[in-house]
C-alpha cells in the first residue's frame, strides 16, 4: 500500500506543474537592423520566442530578461548584448510577462548594441537565458561592420 500511495503522490506532483522548461519546440528567431553599419554605429536586434505548444513554457532563469542576443565577432569571444547593456548593473528579479510564453504566444524583446572598432562579418543568435552551459538558440544571422 505504501508504494501505491507514493506512486500517486509522485503522479499528483508531476501533474500540478503548469509550465515546462525552455526546451524545443520553442521557436527562437532574430532580426537585425541595419545589416551593414559603420564602426561605432548601433545595430538594433529584435529577439523572438514563439511557443507553438499547448503548454506554458518557462523562459527564464529568474532575473532580468528571458532572452539574450549573442554576437560572435570576426575574431574573439562571444558577446552577450544583454550583459553589455547592463554595463555591470544588476537586473531586477521580479517575475515579468517575458519570463513565460503561453500556448501560441510570441515574445518580442528589442536590444541595441554599439559595434566595436573591428570591421568584418559578425554573427548573432537569440538565446534563452536559462543559466545552463547550453541554452536553446535561434539560427544565426550575419551583419557587417565597415
Amino acid at each position: 500500500m505504501k508504494s501505491i500511495t507514493a506512486f500517486l503522490v509522485i503522479i499528483g506532483v508531476a501533474a500540478c506543474g503548469d509550465s515546462v522548461g525552455p526546451e524545443p519546440p520553442l521557436d527562437l528567431r532574430i532580426e537585425a537592423f541595419p545589416r551593414t553599419v559603420a564602426v561605432g554605429d548601433s545595430v538594433r536586434f529584435i529577439a523572438f520566442a514563439y511557443n507553438p505548444t499547448d503548454q506554458t513554457i518557462d523562459l527564464s532563469m529568474g532575473c532580468g530578461l528571458s532572452l539574450d542576443v549573442i554576437v560572435t565577432p570576426p575574431e574573439g569571444e562571444d558577446i552577450s548584448v544583454y550583459e553589455d547593456m547592463l554595463s555591470g548593473g544588476v537586473p531586477t528579479c521580479q517575475h515579468e510577462w517575458y519570463h513565460e510564453a503561453d500556448p501560441g504566444e510570441l515574445i518580442e524583446l528589442q536590444f541595441s548594441w554599439e559595434t566595436p572598432p573591428i570591421p568584418g562579418t559578425y554573427r548573432a543568435v537569440t538565446e534563452t537565458r536559462c543559466g545552463e552551459e547550453w541554452c536553446p538558440a535561434s539560427k544565426a544571422i550575419k551583419f557587417t561592420v565597415r
